[in-house]
């Protein structure tokens, strides 16, 4: 009797073990079907992950720890800022000791993300570049659109603490994925040329540029691309290439004095300067002055500076207003 209740236990244990082996693979079913949707509509994948909550909690550390590493893409992709790295350390801690390659390269990706929206530049670098490692030492395996965004936000901080060697490095890499991948070159060859500018490098930068200009054109959907126009308005304008310049103007559908946003204003009056149309350029000084945001106010102040008696305006604009990065 006792010989056969032990193995009524011992089946009894084996087909709770396949309940939960099934149930775990139907989650991580799930886990693939809403990090495809995330990739479309993040809102909408966050609201099908939090219906799964009280289910996974259930589940074994490998499901909770991949469901919570989901949420932290999916709001990444949602632009939903973090606030605080307490989940990201306890992922990190998991998936760098028992994860596989493609799942360090995605948790130290995230981890770089979620740093950087914490403005801690030195960690989020570190990750980065971490989550870069994973990715060469895994191959043909890795995320290479994670592989190009690291590239991309690592071209964004290295500009954005004063080291454009590195950025234009990382903007190369950025360029050379795409590249490869077959997708949009805008934004790399946009990151390059600010990266070159930056460096006072103005014929590689110049070379950038017109490849953008190229690609807007060639894509022709140019209503799609007016924040790309914008920034090769200002760069154009500062580097004194007044064709394409109003080249760049001609394809600009906005007016931002209809539609107040600062950094047209200071591309308008960038444009303005150099076409010698003085009293228009002030305009659209003063107007970012008088509206805009504190940092773009204070940049104004600092690089524009307006000779009302002589007429005079000359505006140096950094081109780091307004930055653009994968989501």
């Amino acid at each position: 009797m006792s010989t056969k209740l032990f193995f009524i236990q011992i089946l009894c244990a084996t087909c709770l073990c396949m309940l939960f082996s099934c149930s775990d693979k139907r989650a991580l079913g799930d886990y693939e079907k809403i990090k495809m949707i995330g990739d479309e509509d993040p809102s909408h994948a966050l609201a099908m992950l939090d219906s799964l909550e009280i289910e996974i909690r259930e589940q074994n550390d490998y499901v909770r720890n991949k469901y919570d590493l989901l949420r932290i893409r999916l709001n990444d992709k949602a632009f939903n800022t973090a606030n605080s790295d307490l989940m990201i350390k306890k992922l990190l801690e998991y998936f760098e000791e028992k994860g596989s390659l493609p799942e360090k390269q995605e948790v130290t990706y995230y981890a770089g993300s979620v740093y950087r929206d914490l403005q801690d530049t030195p960690r989020s670098m570190e990750y980065f570049l971490k989550s870069l490692e994973y990715a060469q030492n895994d191959g043909s395996d890795c995320d290479s659109l994670m592989m190009r965004n690291a590239y991309s936000n690592l071209n964004d901080l290295y500009y954005k603490v004063n080291n454009y060697d590195a950025a234009v490095k990382m903007a190369q890499g950025e360029l050379e994925i795409s590249k490869r991948m077959h997708k949009d070159v805008i934004l790399p060859y946009l990151h390059l040329g600010t990266a070159y500018l930056a460096q006072e490098k103005q014929q590689e930068a110049e070379k950038a540029f017109d490849a953008v200009l190229d690609e807007i054109i060639r894509s022709k959907d140019i209503s799609s691309h007016q924040y790309e126009l914008l920034y090769l308005l200002n760069d154009y304008s500062y580097m004194k290439r007044l064709p394409k310049a109003r080249k760049c103007f001609s394809m600009i559908e906005m007016d931002p004095l209809e539609e107040f946003s600062d950094f047209p204003c200071m591309a308008f009056a960038q444009y303005y300067d150099l076409c010698g149309k003085t009293d228009s350029a002030i305009v659209y000084c003063n107007l970012v002055l008088e509206k805009g945001q504190t940092s773009i106010i204070n940049m104004t102040r600092q690089g524009c500076c307006i000779g009302f008696i002589t007429g005079v305006v000359t505006c140096k604009t950094q081109t780091d207003m307004l930055r653009f990065i994968w989501p």
